[in-house]
């Protein structure tokens, strides 16, 4: 096709985040970060490290304020949980 373009492959540092899971952003970096997570759903999840550990993000929505708002996430190791669930254990 005349108008195809081509894209490099994707390696997994592409999918990860810089992220602060007490402090999540918001406005247009918010969307942004959405965006980005819903395009590595189910290729290879992104994910940002806290504690020297992978999370992976499973279920991300933005909040009415425009906030992110993570909602399952898996850290590595473990089971999937809500994002709640997980900040409780990891304080």
């Amino acid at each position: 096709h005349a108008a195809a373009t081509y894209t490099k492959k994707f390696e997994k540092t592409d999918a990860e985040l810089t992220l602060d899971p007490h402090n999540l952003p918001t406005g247009e970096d918010a969307y942004q970060t959405l965006l980005k997570i819903y395009a590595f759903a189910g290729v290879a999840d992104c994910f940002f490290m806290h504690n020297n550990a992978r999370v992976k993000i499973k279920a991300a929505v933005l909040t009415k304020d425009g906030q992110l708002q993570l909602l399952r996430v898996i850290q590595e190791g473990k089971a999937e949980m809500d994002f709640d669930d997980y900040l409780r254990i990891n304080l």
